[in-house]
């Protein structure tokens, strides 16, 4: 049963769902239809053997149950099939060993979501096993707004996980769990969550973002970028980075940001800076980097120019040829 997709409410929901459960049908009795051990086993053997195990997964746990499905962990698969993209190798026909594998996570995380909701206290604040972290995953995605709301002001950001942080985002956004994010964000989920608060946060808070991204060696080399795309949106800031340019001599970063930033006339304003010899460096890796006819025209210009400095032209030759 998804509990992430259920349009019960989460506590009649886990009131529920023993009930629900007892009341699937089972085919024939699992634990004396199919012995532990196969003295002859077949493909229809395992198939029998699969079938079980499937039914099995929305079924409560008992010992008896949870015996039979583990004495399966450890089956070697005697039916295969060709692998689709490797032909010295197979994979099972049946997999029955991951079929048992998934009848036993099953059980795990709904024991773990039985749990949240009898004590949701302390379950909802240190999950320990990665079962009670999926449990919490889904109680955020799926709890009432106002128990999520009520959470969100009990919990330090900084105990919560990466994704936990970003369910919690999604339903309660606030300034300390954006911080939060910009500091131990990893994953592109992440990245992409960070891009799309500069939607809902002021101008200034949303640069402090910027700042610990920059700060997160996670994302550090995609930082730049965000600071991009955010000043693309506005002139005052294209003119801001453009400014820059008369600061620096090199400034990779700075690069990345114009880049990302897609300033109109920026491939006319690097071709200016080329003409400086402590920026030329700087203004001919942005137009390499921009790629465009224009761009490498301005560079091939700049190498028979006599402007042109000779470590610099050199490099340039090998961009360009």
């Amino acid at each position: 049963m998804n509990m992430s997709k259920s349009l019960l409410p989460w506590p009649l929901l886990i009131c529920l769902l023993p009930a629900v459960i007892a009341a699937q049908p089972l085919p024939s009795p699992v634990t004396s239809a199919v012995p532990f051990e196969l003295h002859s086993p077949s493909e229809q053997a395992e198939a029998e053997i699969a079938a079980r195990l499937r039914a099995l997964a929305g079924r409560s746990e008992t010992p008896e149950l949870r015996t039979w499905v583990e004495s399966w962990l450890n089956y070697q698969e005697v039916s295969r099939k060709p692998h689709p993209e490797r032909d010295s190798m197979s994979l099972p026909r049946f997999a029955i060993q991951a079929l048992a594998r998934h009848v036993l996570e099953r059980w795990e995380l709904h024991a773990a979501q039985v749990a949240l909701h009898a004590d949701s206290s302390s379950g909802l604040k240190s999950p320990s096993t990665r079962f009670q972290r999926q449990a919490r995953l889904l109680w955020l995605e799926s709890a009432p707004a106002s128990e999520v709301q009520a959470f969100s002001l009990t919990v330090k950001p900084a105990e919560l996980d990466e994704a936990s942080l970003l369910l919690l985002l999604r339903r309660v956004p606030t300034l300390e769990l954006w911080r939060e994010l910009a500091r131990r964000g990893s994953g592109r989920q992440s990245l992409h969550a960070l891009q799309g608060a500069a939607d809902q946060l002021p101008a200034e808070q949303y640069q402090e973002l910027l700042r610990l991204a920059a700060q997160n060696p996670a994302l550090a080399s995609t930082s730049a970028r965000l600071q991009g795309a955010w000043a693309g949106r506005d002139a005052s800031r294209q003119t801001a980075l453009i400014d820059m340019l008369d600061t620096v001599t090199w400034d990779t970063p700075l690069v990345e940001t114009l880049l990302a930033a897609d300033i109109d006339g920026l491939t006319q304003i690097m071709t200016r800076h080329l003409q400086q010899p402590a920026h030329a460096p700087l203004a001919a890796y942005t137009l390499w980097r921009i790629g465009t006819a224009q761009a490498m025209a301005s560079l091939q210009t700049y190498l028979h120019s006599p402007q042109a400095l000779p470590d610099l032209a050199e490099e340039i030759r090998q961009w360009v040829d």
